[in-house]
This record gives structure tokens, C-alpha cells and sequence, in this order.
């Protein structure tokens, strides 16, 4: 859900062309707000980190759970995914393993494979190449 600050009608319009610009160029302006109501903080901490991943790029669950202040964390940022309601939004298809591979996604490892080739991240046999995969905690991979 966005965030309840406007009008319906401008949430609904910002949302819209932000979803036909990503679908059109694969960018993304995540400055759109959303509605946490209802979300623990520890996920909520988890979604925001991840907004910072910038399309094209991606992150392992470990990375995303260190840059979160929960280093350790993997199982639980991967179960914080699972339960993701904001699809693209919070984009959860830019988390994989640490060693790359895409895993699972909510929406199916198909949906996942074409947003990321959206994106422009080339897979090889299902794997990111480190390369396109970033810490957002200032550590080197």
C-alpha cells in the first residue's frame, strides 16, 4: 500500500506512471512512499535497505542482512522476502544467495529471471555475476 499522505487519485497516478516507466526502460524511482502499517520494524529496516539496491544491481540476503544492522541474519531477511506485499516496490528479485544463484522468488524464479533481465543483469545458468551484485555497508564482497 502507498503511504496515506495524498489523494488517492495521486498515489494511483504516481504509482502508475512509475510502474510504466520501469516496464518500459527497466528504471525505477523508488521515492515512492509506502505503508508499513501492520509490518514488524526489523522488516520494515530490511525493505527500506533494499530500496537502496539500484536496478540493474543485486544483493545477497546475507549482504541486505548486514547493511540492515542484523548481520547473521540470511534466513531471516529471505523469510522478511517471502512475506514482501510490495512487490517491486521493495524489490526483492535484486536478492540472491551469496553465490549468485536467483534461489526463489514470491511471484515464481520466472517472473524474477524477466525483471532482472529488465533490469539489464545478465544471468548465467541462473547465477548473477558478482560483478552485479553489491554491499551497501561500505565492506568489499
Amino acid at each position: 500500500m502507498l503511504r496515506q499522505s495524498q489523494s488517492a487519485a495521486t498515489r494511483l497516478a504516481q504509482l502508475s506512471d512509475a510502474l510504466a516507466r520501469y516496464f518500459a526502460s527497466g528504471e525505477w524511482d523508488c521515492g515512492i512512499a509506502l505503508d508499513y502499517e501492520g509490518i514488524p520494524e526489523w522488516r520494515r529496516r530490511v525493505y527500506e535497505t533494499l530500496r537502496r539496491v539500484p536496478p540493474g544491481k543485486t544483493i545477497s540476503y546475507g549482504a541486505l542482512a548486514d547493511a540492515a544492522g542484523m548481520p547473521g541474519s540470511a534466513r531471516a531477511v529471505g523469510a522478511a522476502m517471502r512475506m514482501n506485499r510490495h512487490l517491486i516496490l521493495v524489490p526483492c528479485h535484486r536478492v540472491v544467495a551469496a553465490d549468485g544463484s536467483l534461489c526463489g522468488f514470491s511471484a515464481g524464479i520466472e517472473t524474477k529471471r524477466a525483471l532482472l533481465a529488465l533490469e539489464g543483469v545478465p544471468l548465467n545458468n541462473d547465477r548473477v555475476p558478482f560483478d552485479f551484485m553489491i554491499r551497501l555497508d561500505g565492506r568489499t564482497k
